[in-house]
């Protein structure tokens, strides 16, 4: 019986290690490019790329998507999933020109892309060598859908990746003078005119408060510095010059007028034989603004006035489409605006679109403590939460902590609970943490009394 039994375990810990090793399998697209480009007769070269950067401090893991020669430009965050999704491409520019069918499959990985304050934007296929680019809303003129492949020796580093175009990040309008701005871009330089013309690098750390410190660092010695200090929601700063003169800021998306309501919707555009989306933004001073998401722009295509109405319905009036009536739809409870016009350019729009309240940002939680163990890190949060990771295989799992009558535990997200020990002489915390993703991982961290006492205050 006990070989059965030991036999059963080995073959339980192998199963272990097996899943591990899958997991440590995702690779990660950081510090790398991935291109597509062509040449048009009597047009030039076109090229079309992405720029996964090596994760930035807090900030966390950047992309840049770069189409027509940087012309549509992209930026935000990213994660690399272990999540297949299916593709259907084109296998390169001739296979586009001459219409002929489309590769489909299934990619092993899916790289999820966001905008700086945390929306999605799109996502793709991704195998650790090629990108299986057929994005909706991250996209350029004549960019695909089709492969992007890793480019490691940088052949088109002088003719693409050189021009990348910074990206906004963070834009501050001081409120003395809204000629004075800061300008924060996703490759890390700004632009400061808070005084004249400065440009140079930027760093940003979290503060306790969950805010943040952004070091701005002149690239010329004979320009000054500054430290600019950022609220939690973003929404204003704090200049500080190196003489220690201060300034209030404000985000440049928090003036004017403030979104109240927001509705979209995808529509057919017969004339390009494409889809694109309709965006409405409808503020708080009852202007409203639709904007059309198509080849990589964001572009205003109408604009008017709304009235709500005590009978949940919307009244609009706007230049192109018209008067428009937005009511309830019975089978869904959401409250919908059939939104059509004939546009000039675009041609004959219809779309349906559910009104909503625009999603707010939730601040992120402020890291309190860090335990490091033989060869992973337990992070504890401020708001109750806790990151195990396991850096070297890209594995980091999440859960909640609590200390309750001195004692400290911490909950898996598969609600299993891991207690603390205390050492009865010098009260030391030692916690044996074994991962969701295997047992076979066990990792163990310590902490004095003074420092996880703190954590009761």
């Amino acid at each position: 019986m006990k070989r059965i039994a030991s036999l059963i375990l080995c073959i339980a810990l192998l199963f272990s290690c097996a899943m591990l090793a899958a997991h440590a399998e995702v690779p990660s697209p950081a510090g790398k490019y991935f291109h597509y480009g062509f040449t048009a007769a009597g047009y030039g070269d076109f090229h079309h790329f992405f720029h996964f950067y090596e994760e930035i401090p807090v900030l966390g893991s950047v992309f840049y998507a770069g189409f027509t020669n940087n012309n549509n430009t992209f930026a935000g965050t990213y994660v690399v999933e272990e999540t297949p999704i299916e593709y259907s491409l084109y296998a390169d520019r001739k296979a586009i020109e001459s219409g002929a069918d489309k590769l489909t499959g299934t990619a092993p990985y899916t790289i999820i892309f966001y905008d700086f304050a945390g929306n999605e934007l799109d996502r793709c296929g991704y195998d650790g060598e090629k990108l299986y680019y057929d994005c909706s809303t991250i996209k350029g003129t004549s960019c695909g859908p089709t492969f992007y492949y890793e480019d490691a020796e940088l052949e088109y580093k002088a003719a693409a990746y050189d021009n990348e175009v910074g990206v906004t990040y963070l834009s501050f309008v001081a409120d003395e003078d809204d000629t004075c701005t800061v300008q924060l871009s996703h490759n890390m330089t700004y632009v400061d005119l808070m005084t004249f013309i400065i440009e140079g690098t930027w760093s940003m750390e979290q503060r306790e408060d969950g805010g943040y410190d952004y070091t701005l660092k002149p690239d010329s010695s004979f320009d000054p510095g500054a430290v600019m200090s950022v609220s939690v929601d973003r929404k204003t700063a704090v200049y500080t010059d190196e003489e220690g003169n201060s300034y209030t800021l404000t985000n440049a998306d928090a003036l004017g007028p403030q979104l109240a309501y927001v509705a979209s919707g995808n529509v057919e555009i017969a004339k390009y034989n494409t889809t694109a989306k309709l965006n409405l933004e409808m503020y708080d001073d009852n202007s409203c603004v639709m904007y059309m998401d198509i080849f990589g722009n964001h572009s205003q295509i109408d604009q008017g006035k709304y009235t709500m109405n005590a009978d949940y319905t919307v009244d609009f009036k706007f230049e192109t489409a018209g008067e428009l009536k937005a009511a309830v739809d019975m089978s869904t409870f959401s409250l919908v605006l059939k939104y059509e016009c004939n546009h000039e350019s675009f041609g004959a729009l219809a779309a349906d679109m559910a009104i909503s309240a625009p999603e707010e940002e939730v601040a992120e939680a402020a890291l309190l403590l860090t335990l490091n163990g033989g060869f992973t890190t337990l992070d504890l949060y401020d708001d109750g939460t806790y990151a195990f990771t396991f850096a070297s295989y890209n594995l980091v799992e999440k859960g909640t902590w609590k200390i309750e009558n001195y004692q400290f535990s911490i909950t898996q997200s598969n609600e299993n609970v891991i207690y603390g020990s205390l050492d009865p002489t010098t009260y030391a915390l030692t916690l044996e943490y074994v991962a969701e993703a295997s047992e076979a991982l066990k990792d163990t961290f310590t902490c004095d009394a003074a420092t996880w006492g703190a954590l009761m205050h």
